[in-house]
């Protein structure tokens, strides 16, 4: 799989790849995810020196639910989103993420449920 930047346009991009896999090739990418989640981002994303010495810093609790949450919408072929706030040149950064399900059922209708992760970049 080709790298990109970890932009938002990178992250589109990436995501248009994953999603034009077949399920059995997509759900092997989910599980590197879920196995390796540092590794899987660093192979697939061309990163500067700044994001990959805070990718080497995630851990504990928020790493978990970071790649629970990103394995299970790539496999799931969720909505996956990057967005950025600020310049990057001053103050704190923060990193968030956010994931939203939604469902409806009906007997006799259509069930669905879609769901979306973004993920969230600030300085401040």
């Amino acid at each position: 799989m080709a790298q990109e930047l970890f932009t938002p346009d990178g992250m589109a991009a990436k995501v248009a790849e994953l999603y034009a896999l077949n399920q059995t090739q997509l759900n092997a990418q989910a599980n590197l995810i879920q196995s390796s989640f540092k590794d899987w981002v660093d192979d697939n994303f061309t990163l500067t020196t700044d994001q990959a010495a805070y990718l080497s810093g995630l851990n504990g609790t928020f790493l978990t639910e970071l790649t629970n949450a990103t394995s299970d919408s790539v496999r799931k072929r969720h909505s996956i989103k990057l967005s950025t706030s600020g310049d990057g040149t001053v103050g704190s950064k923060f990193f968030r993420f956010i994931k939203c399900l939604k469902g409806a059922y009906s007997t006799g209708g259509v069930n669905e449920v879609i769901g979306e992760l973004e993920f969230t970049i600030a300085y401040q």
